[in-house]
């Protein structure tokens, strides 16, 4: 079911973040080379804490838009899942790309996208 993918979804983000072990910093590592020396920075570990956070609510709003519509009725629930859930889902990575950035950027970390795929990261 796409609203217990949602809880599942909020509840490892908000408890990793909780943790203070954020998924965000997990799946940051995997994709993109961060050099140590910036991941220990206090600040740098806080905003992918706040971005899981961020993307941990998002997926709460999205359970109770899904729930919310589904008790108007199963075509309402269809809509909001086809409609409403991808613009969350498009609001939410752009809320938290814009936060990492705004967030990297008062670190002193400057971050730099190339044609021929992701430039390192400078801190």
């Amino acid at each position: 079911q796409p609203v217990l993918g949602s809880v599942v979804m909020a509840l490892l983000f908000l408890g990793s973040a909780a943790f203070g072990r954020p998924i965000t910093l997990r799946l940051a590592r995997d994709f993109v080379h961060v050099p140590a020396d910036i991941l220990d920075k206090r600040g740098v570990r806080r905003m992918f804490t706040e971005v899981a956070v961020i993307w941990g609510f998002s997926r709460i709003i999205d359970v109770a838009l899904n729930l919310g519509f589904l008790h108007r009725g199963v075509d309402a629930g269809l809509w909001a899942r086809g409609l409403l859930s991808p613009l969350l889902t498009v609001l939410a990575v752009a809320v938290c790309t814009a936060w990492g950035w705004r967030s990297l950027r008062r670190n002193g970390i400057r971050l730099s996208v190339s044609a021929g795929g992701p430039a390192p990261i400078q801190g």
